[in-house]
């Protein structure tokens, strides 16, 4: 099989294209029918008694269970073989107790497994719904629903027995929501204990890192799912670029991976609503990070020094002294400075804080973080001083400038700069000024294909 793939994929490149698709297509069918093999395998251990002492075959080289022997011994995730093991179950025949053969629940996924025309994410996708119904489900409708399933995992026409020119194979996402589909009309009774099954299993795990960072892992229902998606998508769409103020740079775009920029709106729901005065409060206080750092290392971060640092009350956690720096233009975080014995010496102080009043006209000016590219809308930002407080910036409208979170770091960590930019008001309006956000290191410019002809 080795061989076979490494003839596919050495003249790859000098192939027609249609001979490139039918390769993609070669190995394709070689990861299917690798799949089929451990499923194969994966029945079998399950089901063949061991010739020596033990209660099983995996028991009997030293494993726990099927599961485990397959992790180690083919090199999978605690995942992969328990959908392995899902998938057996479902297509192979079992043996009942008197010694009769039963068949398999899922004979016809069965046949599409055994030859290699659906991988098993697909086969996963089609067996695990249509089992959850368990015996509520009549054989005739698993069997309807099975056939469909099986169709429009291959893209073959049933009827035809060919492949359909009008669909091609659907990935496991989209045959699992048909399957649920299916599963659905023809269990409608047990909708409402599997949905309160999903509920019971909703969870949300914050942990952290060896290296500090922390990672975390949430399970919800469908409908909660898709509420969290419909307002990560609404922040992280591409949006129409709009010309209406002709002083920004069209160039300066968000330059995020969609899972951080994901992140960047959850944790900017979180600390608006921290900072809205509605979260519970702790102590008689809203909740409150506090970042420490010493005199010195603020110094250091005036200074540029990549190496200053702050650390993080309750935690330990080293930070950059930068991270401080940005906390010190808003207040929904404290950071603390302190002298080399420990003592306070700045912690919140009212007199560098924006007030509600100046955080709204500062708002109704910008109208949402000023980054390049960035649609963050004001509830979620923090208001900068663009001449630093320390340094003796003045706490007022003019000195302040909306920026979300990210930006804002980007801002103290010298990722992006911040200058005066003169306007025109148009006709009789005179001309003015506003702060500009733009990147410390500007992207190259594209030229047109007009150019690259002239200069040919």
């Amino acid at each position: 099989m080795r061989d076979t793939v490494d003839a596919v994929l050495a003249g790859f490149g000098g192939a027609a294209d249609a001979e490139r698709w039918a390769a993609v297509a070669a190995v394709g069918e070689l990861v299917r029918a690798a799949d089929a093999a451990a499923i194969r395998m994966a029945g079998a251990l399950e089901a063949t008694p061991p010739r020596t002492a033990g209660t099983s075959l995996a028991r009997s080289i030293g494993y726990r269970s099927t599961a485990e022997a397959l992790r180690h011994e083919l090199g999978v995730t605690a995942r992969h073989a328990r959908d392995l093991e899902a998938v057996a179950a479902a297509t192979r025949d079992g043996v009942a107790l008197s010694g009769a053969t039963v068949p398999a629940r899922l004979p016809v996924l069965g046949a599409a497994v055994e030859g290699a025309l659906v991988s098993l994410a697909q086969a996963r996708a089609i067996a695990v719904p249509l089992e959850q119904g368990g015996d509520r489900v009549a054989p005739e409708g698993r069997a309807a629903a099975e056939r469909a399933l099986v169709d429009a995992a291959t893209g073959i026409d049933r009827e035809a027995g060919a492949a359909s020119e009008d669909a091609a194979p659907l990935p496991p996402e989209e045959l699992g929501v048909q399957a649920r589909a299916w599963l659905a009309a023809l269990d409608p009774d047990g909708l409402e204990p599997r949905d309160d099954a999903q509920r019971a299993e909703r969870s949300f795990r914050l942990g952290r890192r060896a290296d500090g960072m922390a990672i975390g892992r949430l399970v919800c229902t469908p409908e909660q799912g898709a509420a969290l998606q419909a307002v990560l998508d609404a922040h992280t769409a591409p949006r129409t670029p709009s010309f209406a103020d002709d002083q920004d740079d069209p160039e300066e775009s968000d330059d995020r991976t969609r899972p951080q920029a994901q992140c960047d709106v959850l944790l900017g729901i979180v600390e608006a609503h921290a900072r809205s005065g509605e979260a519970p409060r702790i102590g008689g206080a809203a909740p409150t990070l506090v970042v420490t750092v010493p005199a010195e290392q603020l110094e250091r971060a005036a200074a540029g020094d990549p190496a200053a640092w702050a650390r993080i009350e309750g935690t330990g956690d080293v930070v950059p002294a930068a991270l401080a720096a940005r906390i010190l233009c808003d207040g929904h975080v404290q950071a603390a400075a302190i002298d080399p014995d420990g003592h306070v010496l700045e912690l919140g102080r009212a007199s560098r804080l924006f007030t509600a009043a100046q955080r709204r006209a500062i708002a109704l000016r910008d109208g949402g973080c000023r980054g390049p590219g960035c649609s963050a809308p004001p509830g979620w930002c923090e208001a900068h001083h663009v001449q630093s407080w320390q340094t003796g910036g003045a706490t007022d409208v003019d000195n302040g400038l909306l920026l979300c979170s990210r930006c804002h770091h980007d801002v103290h960590r010298g990722r992006l700069r911040v200058s005066r930019q003169a306007t025109e008001h148009g006709p009789g309006r005179g001309s003015g000024w506003r702060w500009r956000v733009h990147r410390s290191l500007a992207p190259p410019r594209r030229r047109h294909l007009d150019h690259e002809r002239a200069a040919a």
